[in-house]
């Protein structure tokens, strides 16, 4: 499997415009070429330019592999439907500043608890470094530290890629 993580930055109030897209608009097209949202979250940050909150928003999508990836997303960029939906949602402007990908695949736990993804409360991804060569000494420290003392803290290791 093939996790692909989307991140959009986006213009100063359209965060209630992207939010009506996906509840509304998407779930349908994503339907129609087999694009699977798991999950969707906002980000607490802090735009460091202005001190105020910056408008960042993430989905995680899962494809079998990265052919039929580009296949699904290739035909939704072509679905006139999608590209009524996003002259409509913007309106006047463009709501998103930029955004970035990031392609996951599962490392550690490959029986991913995908349900967990849109369970309510806080989530926390963390992005460790690994030299090359030293998946191994990281999934023993997931296993025998990690895992338990988040057990015993509460919270769940929902997966690793």
């Amino acid at each position: 499997m093939l996790y692909e993580l989307r991140f959009y930055d986006l213009h100063p109030g359209r965060l209630p415009d992207l939010l009506t897209r996906f509840r509304d608009s998407l779930p349908p097209l994503f339907t129609r070429h087999a694009i699977r949202c798991t999950g969707q979250w906002l980000t607490d940050e802090t735009d460091p330019a202005t001190g105020s909150p910056a408008s960042r928003f993430a989905y995680l999508t899962v494809h079998p592999d990265m052919a039929r990836r580009e296949a699904a997303w290739a035909a939704f960029g072509a679905d006139p439907q999608w590209h009524r939906v996003r002259a409509e949602s913007n309106g006047a402007s463009e709501m998103l500043r930029g955004y970035d990908l990031l392609f996951l695949r599962p490392q550690y736990d490959q029986t991913l608890r995908e349900e967990m993804f849109c369970a309510p409360g806080t989530h926390e991804l963390l992005f460790l470094p690994v030299a090359h060569g030293r998946g191994a000494s990281l999934s023993h420290w997931l296993s025998e530290t990690a895992r338990p003392a988040l057990a015993e803290a509460g919270a769940t290791l929902i997966g690793c890629f």
